[in-house]
């Protein structure tokens, strides 16, 4: 009779703890993701091993529910197995909003740069008319424009794709020195374009024109392969401010030099 009416205690099980195990690792591989976002091929892995523990999560959940309550109270874990279903489920909405509501890649990125170059330009243009309708010198472009692109646009040195360096962008050479009144066409003269590497007061002419669509590694423009169905090309800002985006096939048909404009004209 004593041993009948012994209660036997409930124990935890097993997939419940596992749930709440994986809970905490998603989390924390997820935090050192952030954390090591500079290093990309890190992050990679960091960011996968923790979508492997969100699900491991809420797969643990499922199968510790279905065993707790086919135990007949021989086993607890309630608590866990919620905190495990929890985290699976909000990821699954959070997942879903970011697909939703978050436009393509590529032509997120592509609009950010172009802004960004038009505020450079901009910037460019007001101290040009601030200094006797001459552009800044080409070794000091990103310094002398600084004032009139405001504190509030550092970033805008920077293309939203690439994550080292300081500045993407470089200016165009030879309008060291040019009046604004030299440029009959500033729509088609080259005033700032996307670099193949990345520095401060970057200045050069074709030899530095990145030659792709923000694919960059290691700090440097690199080929996308053959098969890519992506355009290949740059962002380029002219002289009336306006930016467009420049295949690689028409950059024979930009303009770089003042001379070569009149020539044409003539």
């Amino acid at each position: 009779m004593e041993e009948s009416n012994q209660q036997i205690k409930p124990v935890y099980s097993n997939w419940a703890i596992a749930a709440l195990v994986f809970v905490i690792l998603s989390m924390m591989f997820m935090g050192v993701g952030f954390i090591v976002k500079e290093a990309h091929w890190c992050m990679g892995i960091v960011f996968i091993t923790g979508f492997l523990t969100w699900v491991a999560a809420g797969i643990c959940g499922l199968w510790g529910y279905s065993a707790v309550s086919s135990s007949k109270g021989a086993k607890k874990g309630y608590v866990f197995i919620a905190v495990g279903l929890t985290w699976f489920v909000a990821g699954v909405i959070a997942l879903g909003y970011a697909i939703i509501t978050l436009p393509p890649k590529s032509n997120h990125v592509k609009s950010a740069c172009m802004a960004n170059m038009h505020q450079l330009s901009m910037g460019l243009m007001w101290y040009a008319t601030e200094n006797k309708g001459q552009f800044s010198s080409t070794a000091t472009w990103c310094d002398d424009i600084k004032e009139f692109v405001g504190t509030d646009y550092d970033d805008c040195y920077k293309c939203p794709a690439i994550r080292q360096g300081d500045c993407h962008y470089a200016i165009n050479e030879n309008l060291l020195g040019v009046s604004l009144g030299r440029i009959k066409k500033p729509d088609e003269v080259v005033m700032i374009f996307e670099s193949r590497q990345s520095g401060w007061n970057q200045h050069g002419g074709p030899e530095l024109l990145a030659y792709e669509d923000h694919q960059w590694k290691d700090n440097r423009c690199q080929y996308l392969p053959e098969k890519s169905k992506r355009p290949i090309g740059a962002n380029i800002a002219f002289c009336d401010c306006h930016v467009e985006f420049v295949p690689v096939e028409e950059y024979d048909k930009l303009r770089w030099r003042i001379e070569d404009e009149t020539n044409q004209n003539q």
